[in-house]
């Protein structure tokens, strides 16, 4: 069983609140200055907030929570409980990961609130509220599929502690001794499969707004320093 190398999302403030600095090229002359430096605090942000999300990445990464679902690891019961402390550990990064995006949402916030009070703040404010709408949901979807993720490793773990009398390597492999246990592993396997399908789809979409997201920042950076 392998689940694959799951990343994990993080939405720059670009992907909230570009939609409302493009209004800004709409406005006049004289609030292009204005403008321009807010686009450059956002471009500032962003690489910073990227630079926090491939930290905790590593992080994600170094725990290699497929080492709970080696067949050493199932096979005994030290194993399962090694496998229950990888799983905490990742449980508790997932933890770490919301306050980490919840975190970079407020340091949004902060930033459009630091514009002059009218038109200029009130059009970044609903552009950042229409993109936030959309990256939300996909962030909720990815909490959502990573903790039934997580759960179906901690199924196969307590199927595990269930039929230690029955589990024992074979080289490299788990045998199991017996047709119902067998079938019942099959089956939560599928269950871990399409979870981590869950979280790879998921991410995708996710990828696909950070690129799209920072290709526009590049090109509205470029065009307001004409």
């Amino acid at each position: 069983m392998n689940r694959g190398a799951l990343k994990i999302i993080g939405f720059c403030l670009a992907a909230l609140v570009l939609a409302g600095a493009v209004q800004f090229l709409r406005m006049r002359a004289d609030n292009q200055r204005i403008a321009r430096d807010f686009v450059e605090s956002v471009a500032s942000l962003r690489q910073q907030q990227a630079t926090q999300n491939a930290a905790l990445q590593a992080r994600f990464d170094a725990l290699n929570l497929d080492h709970a679902l080696e067949a050493s690891t199932l096979a005994t019961a030290d194993g399962v409980r090694r496998g229950r402390a990888l799983l905490a550990d990742f449980r508790t990064l997932l933890a770490e990961r919301e306050r980490l995006a919840a975190d970079q949402t407020a340091a949004g916030r902060k930033l459009i609130e630091q514009l002059p009070a009218g038109r200029m703040r009130a059009e970044a404010q609903r552009g950042a509220a229409s993109a936030a709408a959309r990256t939300h949901k996909l962030q909720a979807d990815l909490s959502h599929a990573e903790a039934a993720n997580a759960d179906a490793i901690q199924a196969i773990l307590d199927w595990a502690d269930r039929n230690h009398a029955l589990v024992h390597l074979r080289g490299d492999q788990l045998m199991v001794d017996s047709q119902r246990p067998l079938d019942e592993l099959k089956e939560l396997e599928a269950v871990l499969a399409k979870s981590g399908q869950d979280v790879q789809r998921i991410l995708a979409q996710g990828h696909e707004i950070e690129v799209r997201s920072g290709r526009d920042l590049g090109r509205l950076r470029d065009e307001m320093r004409q």
